[in-house]
């Protein structure tokens, strides 16, 4: 004979799902008096922001220019490459990237938690060497919508672009289908 034991707040809840799944014979309700003290931790925050996405807000320097990018995990760190790029930061560079995520951070992150980062920047586009990174001011945000913020100062103001995801498709019609851009 089957044997429900359910753990939910309202025994009323716990009494009706059991009755529906397992009929009266066999029921024990367990009722929870007081909330947890931590909240489970939401551990697919980073699983979440793995994939495609765009951003067309502006944040690249033109809200004509569309900005598609790659975001993966290595060696505990969030990272975006793009995908289509600019001269700049041109295609298959890392455009930006979290600081390295210890376990306990993965355990503990919750989605809208700000990341520090960095975003790559290049000053003299003549030269091949010139990257350097932005750290001041730079955040990640992964939101639970499925987008993608990332905010960072510079020249004394805060700018802040949403990355949307899309799909793999997408991204792959971008990449074979649209030019870096000047």
């Amino acid at each position: 004979m089957p044997f429900a034991a359910i753990v939910l707040r309202s025994p009323l809840v716990c009494v009706a799902a059991s009755l529906l799944l397992y009929g009266c014979a066999h029921l024990e309700v367990s009722r929870l008096d007081e909330a947890p003290s931590e909240p489970a931790a939401e551990f697919n925050v980073v699983e979440d922001a793995l994939g495609y996405y765009l951003n067309r807000d502006g944040m690249y320097g033109s809200k004509q220019r569309q900005e598609y990018v790659h975001v993966y995990f290595e060696d505990g760190a969030l990272l975006a490459k793009k995908l289509v790029g600019d001269r700049n930061v041109p295609r298959g560079k890392l455009t930006w990237r979290t600081e390295r995520l210890e376990p306990d951070d993965l355990t503990d992150l919750r989605y809208d938690t700000a990341l520090k980062a960095s975003l790559q920047i290049r000053n003299n586009i003549s030269d091949p060497n010139g990257f350097s990174w932005i750290r001041k001011g730079c955040t990640v945000r992964i939101h639970k919508d499925g987008s993608i913020t990332l905010s960072f100062s510079l020249g004394g103001r805060t700018i802040t672009g949403t990355f949307e995801r899309i799909s793999e498709e997408q991204a792959h019609y971008a990449v074979s289908s649209i030019a870096d851009h000047n």
